[in-house]
């Protein structure tokens, strides 16, 4: 398990790079490198089993339970995003005297405005993903159609257990868990895209309020970030849950804008997803669509090439 998370824990290099100044100088103090290993890897295995247990609470839990009310995000209008100012989503303790005042003006002002969908924010829902595939809206419905019943075939056939959304357009989100993947980022856009369909991947790597995840695992004894450089540690997301309507959009050539038209689009469940448990993860689901799950797998530089660009270092890293 350790060795998924973390593929360089036993080697020397890995070992002995910094993690936290206070951690780093007792282990120096020790005078005894081996002694000083042992230490770092009781370590990562303790916190491991920490995040490990925190996995099988969350695993045995239905949908319903893990998108709790603190995860979800309403949406009024018809919108497909949460178009409310920004104190507005804020938490409520770390609104300024000020920012309450507006909130408070601002639910009277829409206290009858119509919520037409729920979406949920995947930073607070930790090990979950969606794996959301785009059907080209350019072929025609029959072919998006068969395109659609394809890969709900290939599902069917792995007799995986995971959610399954029709998107508002015909797509498809399929609910599954992380496993013991590592990404780089809360959302990651078209990491295939072909003719027939784009995937998107939105999922948990780095949740909110130090929620449990193997990211966090990597990030505390693998490399330094910067928590407060969102390009770094991933944006949140919000992804829109089923049973949510929207009103379809056309694009406007003279303004270059997107403008709603009168139809209302649907999120439909094609099967009980919010009672559903101990979901597949997103290596089954790639490996049942015969998806390269190495197109979304996080990658560490090599040592010795990071200490050769000890000026240089991105922190971003490439995904093949």
């Amino acid at each position: 398990m350790i060795k998924t998370i973390l593929p360089h824990a036993d080697d020397d290099n890995f070992v002995f790079e910094a993690i936290d100044e206070k951690l780093n100088n007792c282990l120096d103090k020790l005078g005894d490198p081996v002694k000083a290993k042992e230490i770092k890897q009781r370590l990562i295995i303790e916190d491991a089993k920490k995040i490990q247990n925190s996995f099988v609470d969350y695993y045995n839990q239905t949908f319903s339970d893990r998108t709790s009310i603190l995860t979800r995000v309403p949406l009024y209008n018809y919108e497909k995003a949460d178009k409310r100012p920004d104190y507005c989503k804020k938490e409520p303790w770390k609104l300024t005297d000020e920012e309450k005042i507006c909130v408070e003006a601002y639910k009277k002002e829409h206290q009858y405005q119509e919520r037409t969908s729920l979406a949920i924010n995947i930073a607070k829902c930790p090990f979950l993903a969606i794996v959301d595939i785009d059907i080209n809206k350019k072929l025609e419905k029959s072919e998006r159609t068969a395109i659609r019943e394809e890969i709900l075939k290939k599902i069917e056939d792995s007799k995986l257990n995971v959610g399954l959304v029709e998107t508002a357009h015909g797509g498809l989100h399929i609910y599954c868990n992380t496993g013991c993947i590592c990404l780089d980022n809360n959302s990651k856009v078209a990491v295939i895209s072909n003719e027939k369909f784009a995937v998107d991947i939105f999922a948990c790597a780095y949740p909110e309020n130090d929620l449990p995840s193997w990211d966090q695992l990597r990030m505390k004894y693998d490399e330094k970030v910067d928590r407060n450089d969102e390009n770094k540690v991933g944006k949140l997301r919000n992804v829109v849950l089923p049973f949510s309507k929207i009103k379809d959009k056309s694009h406007d050539k003279s303004s270059h804008r997107s403008i709603a038209t009168s139809e209302i689009l649907e999120y439909n469940q094609l099967n009980q997803v919010f009672h559903m448990k101990n979901l597949n993860s997103l290596a089954d689901v790639f490996g049942s669509l015969n998806f390269d799950i190495n197109v979304i797998k996080y990658k560490r530089k090599a040592y010795r090439e990071i200490q050769e660009n000890v000026d240089n270092i991105d922190l971003t890293y490439e995904q093949a």
